[in-house]
């Protein structure tokens, strides 16, 4: 294994058999070779996937696919790896998920987003990757000591959008710890910005 994610939680849960673990892994490893040299920010790419599925994990989503969408969600937008490759390799209901999150073409952000939306809003197990994803990537645009407070406000002005987009409330019985993490989380972090950027608006930082 090129990285064996071993600080996962998982690895110690008895809800995890050890063929589960090893297809989990083999996961892991696929997202590490495809993605390598990749950097989120200022971190390897692997962080934030790893991320991302430990946002699942700590909502107790231990379905496998949900699980492993959250590790390979961006490979078919950021690497070379498409639809078939995912689905010969780790099944329909997994590349369909991917296949969802990943963002259609547009002349700009919203036209791209709005188009994604559609896809993602009609596969449950894609609304809760793309929670997921959204929760990680606001809690690191504030992490401590390293705010993107540009990046938090995009986010911030697209939250409506975002969830109208993706809502369905046929759904709710799978979606409902994610939209409810998500709510908390992103009413938090939306305080903290307020107050960053009103004391930054004071000192004509901004």
């Amino acid at each position: 294994m090129i990285n064996s994610g071993k600080e996962w939680d998982f690895m110690d849960s008895t809800e995890f058999t050890e063929k589960r673990i090893s297809n989990l892994l083999v996961a892991w490893d696929y997202a590490s070779k495809h993605h390598k040299g990749q950097m989120y920010g200022s971190k390897p790419y692997m962080v934030h996937l790893k991320n991302v599925s430990d946002v699942a994990l700590d909502l107790n989503y231990t379905d496998e696919k949900i699980l492993i969408g959250c590790l390979l969600h961006d490979i078919v937008e950021d690497t070379k790896v498409n639809f078939e490759d995912l689905k010969s390799r780790f099944g329909q209901e997994v590349a369909e998920i991917v296949y969802c999150v990943t963002d259609e073409l547009g002349r700009n952000r919203k036209e791209r987003k709005s188009k994604t939306y559609k896809k993602i809003r009609n596969n449950p197990n894609a609304i809760v990757v793309k929670l997921c994803d959204r929760i990680s990537n606001i809690t690191e645009s504030m992490g401590k000591n390293n705010y993107n407070l540009k990046l938090m406000k995009m986010y911030l002005d697209e939250h409506i959008d975002f969830v109208k987009g993706i809502s369905n409330h046929d759904s709710l019985d799978i979606t409902t710890k994610s939209w409810d993490k998500y709510y908390s989380v992103k009413q938090e972090l939306e305080n903290k910005f307020k107050d960053i950027d009103k004391k930054l608006s004071k000192t004509n930082i901004l």
